[in-house]
């Protein structure tokens, strides 16, 4: 009996067509974030499952760090570099994937509130084993007292770089007539991990 019903399925299908149960798509991540800790270089990713997954997967740029358990909705990730990543979440059932990407900016350069009559400041940036430059990475001309390390990055003043790398950064202070001397140099490590677009 059961082989005559599989011949009448088969026959069935090939006769009138087999109906396929459709496949439920994955519900999406919500409001995905990523936050820097104002007293560590610490990211904590939060998000809301749309449903129960599997299991998620972390990544930064295009390395995956990490699988956690599916219901979680936050992780933290340490960084030792200062730098620009693009970092997402995969969450993953039945084979179906759903995904949700933030960037994170870790780092800038603070110092003293300079006298009225400066104008502007010349950042010089130089690997650490090569010697001060003459010509400065980049020029900030009015007078403050930080700038992000994202704003050098978009202007070309440090490079684009898969591997950490140790960098120096010092300034110079400048008004109409005059250039003060250098500040203190500053050894960092900087990284880019962006995503393949």
């Amino acid at each position: 009996m059961k082989k005559i019903i599989s011949l009448f399925v088969l026959f069935s299908c090939l006769f009138f067509g087999c109906v396929k149960t459709p496949v439920k798509k994955i519900k999406d991540i919500i409001d995905f974030n990523c936050v820097m800790s104002k007293e560590t270089a610490d990211v904590m990713l939060s998000w809301k499952n749309g449903e129960s997954y599997e299991s998620i997967d972390i990544y930064k740029g295009n390395n995956k760090i990490t699988t956690i358990d599916g219901d979680n909705v936050n992780y933290i990730i340490k960084f030792e570099t200062y730098g620009i990543f693009d970092l997402r979440i995969t969450a993953n059932k039945k084979e179906q994937t759903t995904t949700e990407y933030c960037q994170i900016n870790i780092g800038k350069l603070v110092w003293d509130k300079s006298p009225d009559a400066i104008i502007g400041f010349n950042v010089f940036i130089w690997s650490a084993e090569d010697k001060i430059p003459t010509e400065p990475s980049y020029v900030i001309k009015e007078n403050v007292s930080e700038i992000s390390l994202r704003e050098l990055f978009d202007n070309d003043a440090l490079i684009e770089t898969k591997n950490s790398i140790e960098l120096k950064v010092a300034l110079t202070a400048f008004n109409k007539k005059n250039e003060s001397g250098f500040s203190n140099i500053v050894l960092f490590l900087w990284e880019t991990c962006l995503r393949e677009k």
